[in-house]
């Protein structure tokens, strides 16, 4: 991620940025256009007189509008995000912004997305904080002399390995909201399939696996489109291959006679999803594979 802001030595330079900034605003409510983000690469696709946008079309339309273009001789629909770093009047200012910071207490997960569906890391915090509401808890840790404030510092008061109680408490509730089925049916639904085996199936494998003859009705655009999605794809998974094998390191290093019901249940509802992901990686490192070799091929001709 990068953090960008207009150079304040352009000619009225705060004048400028506040101006876009005023201007941009009115934009909020639209919907977001994902024809549009694709036709910033992709010229087949771009449409005349939308009334949505995508993120960086809004930001340089807002630039436009306040006689600042951000790129000369690009329409505001034709920037893409990664575009936003060749304009010679953004300045990058992210290590500005950033620190590194260390915490030792919970993060902070902001429910207020304004989708139209309910992602399944909001479904689970939300249910996590209502098991952490719940009587039985409330009770146990009443019991304990101790409060959490989230289900972050319920997991740290589980880790003391010293409260069989409060882990039957957690165990219990985990399993009265289905947790693990509704996490994981959740999880796969945000990828369109069902059930977990149907990754596993010849018909979802060959999504994966371009004819030549649909590679060749690509357009040079298309195909590093395509590439560039596989690629995004993969270190995704990527990423959630890592993070699922973390947690269930970490449920396993916490695991004590005391607390075994509840990490081993977390455990075991992390070890299918880390498969999942895994084959998908598998997929889509075979598609990206594809598409190189397609590029390959072109460049030689």
């Amino acid at each position: 991620m990068k953090l960008l802001r207009l150079n304040l030595d352009v000619v009225d330079g705060p004048w400028r940025a506040q101006s876009a900034a005023n201007r941009g605003h009115q934009y909020f409510s639209r919907d977001y256009s994902l024809s549009g983000a694709i036709g910033a690469r992709i010229a087949a696709f771009r449409k005349k007189g939308r009334g949505d946008l995508f993120c960086s079309e809004l930001v340089a339309q807002a630039y436009e509008e306040a006689r600042c273009p951000l790129l000369p001789g690009k329409t505001p629909g034709e920037i893409a995000p990664g575009d936003l770093l060749k304009s010679d009047i953004l300045r990058d200012v992210t290590d500005l912004a950033l620190r590194a910071v260390r915490i030792d207490g919970p993060l902070m997960y902001y429910l207020d997305d304004g989708s139209h569906f309910e992602r399944t890391a909001h479904w689970e915090v939300r249910t996590k904080i209502k098991i952490l509401q719940s009587e039985p808890v409330q009770r146990e840790l009443a019991a304990l002399g101790v409060s959490a404030r989230s289900f972050y510092e319920l997991e740290k008061e589980l880790r003391n390995d010293k409260s069989p109680g409060l882990d039957l408490a957690v165990h219990d509730e985990l399993v009265r909201h289905d947790f693990c089925q509704e996490y994981m049916r959740r999880t796969l639904a945000s990828i369109g399939v069902a059930d977990a085996r149907e990754i596993a199936e010849p018909m979802f494998a060959a999504r994966f696996e371009p004819s030549e003859e649909h590679l060749a009705h690509l357009d040079t655009d298309s195909l590093n489109f395509h590439k560039q999605v596989a690629e995004s794809s993969i270190i995704s998974f990527q990423n959630d291959a890592i993070s699922r094998t973390t947690d269930i390191q970490t449920l396993a290093l916490y695991r004590g006679s005391g607390n075994w019901r509840t990490f081993d249940y977390l455990a075991a509802m992390q070890q299918p999803l880390l498969n999942v992901s895994a084959r998908l990686l598998g997929l889509f490192q075979k598609e990206n594979d594809c598409l190189a070799a397609e590029q390959r091929k072109r460049a030689a001709q």
